[in-house]
C-alpha cells in the first residue's frame, strides 16, 4: 500500500504468506559460471548486451560480469543445471526487503539497475 510507482499488474497490495525456507544466492550469475552451463548444454551464448550500438560485455570477454539477456527458458533451465531454481515473486520480493516493510525496499538508485 501507497506505492505510487507501482504498474497495474503489481497491485492490488495482498498478503503472501511463505510456508517454507528458501536459499537465494547473494549475488548474480557471473557470465563465467553461464558460459560453463552453455559449454555443458551445447547452448549457444545470447546476444551481448548493449545500449544502443555500445557493448556492454562485448564477447562476453569479462566472465565476472552479470549475466543478462537470457529467456525465462534459459535462466529456468540453467538453474536446473545448477542444482537450484528460480524464486517466486513472492520470495524475490521478501528477500529484496531484508525484514523492511516500507513501501520502498531502500533508494531505488541504490539497489535497481535501471533506465531513465
Amino acid at each position: 500500500e501507497g506505492d505510487t510507482d507501482c504498474e497495474k499488474d503489481e497491485s492490488p497490495a495482498h498478503e503472501v504468506r511463505l510456508t517454507r525456507g528458501f536459499w537465494l544466492n547473494t549475488t548474480e550469475v557471473p557470465v563465467g559460471a553461464y558460459k560453463k552451463f552453455a559449454k555443458a548444454t551445447g547452448r549457444a551464448m545470447p546476444a551481448e548486451p548493449a545500449i544502443f550500438e555500445t557493448k556492454l560485455n562485448p564477447g562476453w570477454a569479462d566472465d565476472t560480469q552479470p549475466m543478462v539477456k537470457l529467456t525465462l527458458t534459459d535462466a529456468r533451465a540453467y538453474c536446473r543445471w545448477a542444482g537450484g531454481r528460480l524464486p517466486t515473486e513472492a520470495e524475490w520480493e521478501y528477500a529484496a526487503r531484508a525484514g523492511s516493510t516500507g513501501v520502498r525496499y531502500d533508494n531505488v538508485g541504490d539497489i535497481a539497475w535501471y533506465a531513465d
